[in-house]
């Protein structure tokens, strides 16, 4: 099994393992999905402080003034974009527009990350599947009692029929029905090609066996709750990319390493006080940290910075 590989079933299987220990040690199913928001966010925020600090390390150690600029100016136009639709209270519209615009930054790290990892350049044919696939369940489940949570992650139940009139206030109710059906019949069948031109049935079998019953489930009993696949796509983001830089700086360096390990540390700690903790000080960590609008905020930040990164992206804005 190449690098790769190894990387995402270790990162799946942690993911799953962890969410399912959280939701069966919580008391209650809303409890339980408090709990994985919690530790989505606190993975979130180590991913992309640690993200930014190496981000900037690299940009502001060349000497290219135009990529200086690109980097400062992305940064200031994503935080000015997120925090001028809370203030105008459009939170769900930048909730829903997150999803498309995470799904096509996770596009490009999935194929970028099979290539360094395995010194090997791939088609966009799996992976440009595979994301949209999950993309179409996030859509279809949108319009579900799971999306909606309060700024301290807590459930916030919504009546069904409020929340599809509600919807349609940002957009039309076919982005959530009839579109995300349209991608699952581009995207099986896509999976379905590149799985036979694989060739590794190990692999392919288990992957066809998820996107059928997944498929299944979503198109003919009810979508999987939202909470559910948010946590999962964004906790398996964050993990593969800390268990890929980790490897790297133990295989090259230990020192980086050691620093490595203690700025997450250092990140990790404060927040798991603030979720588990009591008192003053856990308080505010948790009402400043693990808060919906600060999360989306740093979202958009580290997502549009990310793209910087893209050699595309770099050629056309004329930045190398």
């Amino acid at each position: 099994m190449n690098p790769y590989l190894r990387n995402v079933l270790i990162s799946t299987l942690l993911v799953l393992s962890i969410g399912a220990a959280l939701m069966a040690y919580s008391p209650t199913k809303l409890i339980g999905w408090q709990n994985l928001l919690i530790g989505t966010f606190i993975l979130g925020y180590t991913h992309f402080v640690i993200g930014f600090i190496y981000q900037t390390r690299s940009i502001f150690r060349k000497d290219n003034a135009r990529l200086k600029f690109a980097f400062i100016l992305a940064f200031i136009a994503s935080a000015l974009f997120a925090i001028l639709l809370l203030q105008l209270q459009l939170i769900t519209l930048l909730a829903i527009l997150a999803v498309p615009y995470f799904m096509v930054h996770e596009l490009f790290n999935e194929h970028t990350l099979t290539q360094q990892q395995t010194g090997k350049t791939y088609g966009w044919l799996m992976v440009s599947a595979g994301v949209t696939w999950f993309t179409a369940l996030l859509f279809l489940a949108i319009p579900d009692n799971s999306f909606f949570y309060n700024n301290d992650l807590s459930h916030m139940p919504v009546a069904a029929g409020y929340f599809v009139e509600y919807l349609q206030l940002f957009m039309p109710l076919w982005i959530f029905t009839v579109l995300p059906v349209l991608m699952l019949i581009l995207a099986v069948p896509a999976l379905v090609y590149a799985v036979i031109r694989m060739r590794n049935w190990r692999i392919g079998v288990p992957i066809l066996l998820i996107v059928g019953a997944s498929t299944a489930i979503s198109l003919f009993f009810e979508p999987i709750a939202y909470v559910y696949l948010f946590t999962f796509i964004l906790s398996y983001h964050f993990t593969m990319w800390m268990l890929h830089f980790g490897m790297r700086f133990f295989q090259h360096s230990k020192r980086e390493f050691k620093i490595y390990v203690l700025v997450h540390l250092a990140l990790f700690l404060p927040l798991l006080f603030a979720a588990t903790g009591s008192g003053q000080s856990a308080n505010w960590l948790y009402a400043t940290f693990l808060n919906a609008q600060t999360f989306v905020i740093l979202t958009y930040i580290h997502i549009t910075l990310s793209f910087l990164n893209e050699p595309w992206l770099q050629r056309f804005l004329k930045i190398v």
